[in-house]
């Protein structure tokens, strides 16, 4: 839709999401605009962002969102601005959880229970749809008032529709890191909903928590893959019966696979694996990767070989097979005009 021009028009896009049960529905987060929405697979757009606060013309950024499965009139999203307070007159204050309960056209914001606003990601478990996770990205507060001050991060946990929120026990220091990607998973065994995320360290991968496993609905966590810990994970993918699990470093340029739900690994040969991969609800082996930051390509024996399908003159940041049809992938790219 028609929207700002300059530094702040809409682009880049920050997430990317596919309605469950309906694969022409998208629910795109901008930088700095809100959101935008199709119900037609992407023909046409239009921007919804009543409820988000806003510091001037500047919304927060949108860095996740997640649909209830259960009722996909329910949504969550994950925004953010600098590390800071989460009320208050400052920057950090616009950021946090937001809930839409008309599938992404208004908004009201649920953090009761932060003490940092920079949420970096989300996910709403499909076994307990009133269970929500959200990944809090500690750091330093870059605004004047509040400058270098530290606000920790940390996985948090809400049993009520994400009316309050308490934080989770892990085994790591994770306050310092950033949680990408949150998938919920049923296990192989127990169906019960396994949870999954790793937590990046943007300037130290040292300092990195690695990949993370909750079997008790986010309430604890557990490090796993341990081999995998100091690496640049920026992006991963999980199977739908969990047992496939892919992960890409950044500029590492190959990609780690796990065909035993993360208990061993393997390493793909050079294949130039440098954005986000995308694993098939339908076929494990069916498998789409990003190289070289422009070129989309796809696998369909599990990373034995593979095909380019799509090059652009923009950076891919995200790959989504449609939920409800998977012969169906959207991608998103920045730069494109």
């Amino acid at each position: 839709p028609d929207g700002p021009e300059g530094a702040d028009h809409d682009n880049p896009f920050r997430s990317f999401t596919v309605h469950p049960t309906d694969a022409n529905t998208l629910l795109m987060g901008t930088e700095r605009n809100g959101f935008v929405k199709s119900t037609d697979g992407g023909q046409t757009w239009t921007r919804h962002r009543q409820g988000l606060r806003h510091n001037g013309p500047l919304y927060p950024e949108v860095w996740d969102v997640a649909y209830d499965p259960s009722d996909p009139a329910v949504v969550y999203t994950a925004t953010l601005d600098s590390p800071g307070p989460v009320t208050g007159d400052y920057p950090s204050s616009v950021g946090g959880v937001y809930k839409s309960e008309d599938g992404g056209e208004t908004w009201a914001r649920k953090n009761c229970g932060f003490t940092n606003s920079n949420i970096t990601g989300i996910d709403v478990l499909p076994g307990s749809p009133s269970t929500v996770i959200a990944g809090i990205r500690g750091g330093t507060a870059s605004f004047s008032d509040r400058f270098g001050e530290f606000f920790g991060g940390g996985l948090y946990r809400s049993t009520d529709g994400g009316e309050t929120w308490s934080r989770s026990v892990t085994a790591v220091d994770d306050t310092t890191n950033a949680y990408l990607h949150i998938v919920s998973r049923p296990d192989p065994d127990t169906r019960a909903d396994t949870v999954l995320t790793f937590g990046l360290h943007f300037s130290d991968s040292d300092r990195n928590s690695g990949f993370l496993k909750s079997a008790d609905g986010g309430l604890s966590w557990e490090p796993f893959a341990p081999d995998l810990r100091a690496l640049p994970v920026t992006g991963f993918a999980v199977s739908l019966d969990g047992k496939t699990l892919i992960g890409n470093a950044r500029d590492n340029f190959r990609l780690r696979v796990s065909t035993d739900a993360g208990a061993t690994w393997a390493t793909t040969d050079i294949n130039q694996a440098n954005g986000p991969v995308a694993i098939s609800h339908a076929d494990p082996a069916r498998i789409m990767f990003v190289s070289s930051q422009t070129t989309l390509n796809l696998s369909e024996d599990g990373l034995v070989s593979f095909n380019p399908v799509l090059s652009t003159n923009a950076n891919i940041e995200e790959i989504v097979f449609a939920p409800s049809d998977p012969s169906i992938v959207f991608v998103t790219a920045d730069g494109l005009e």
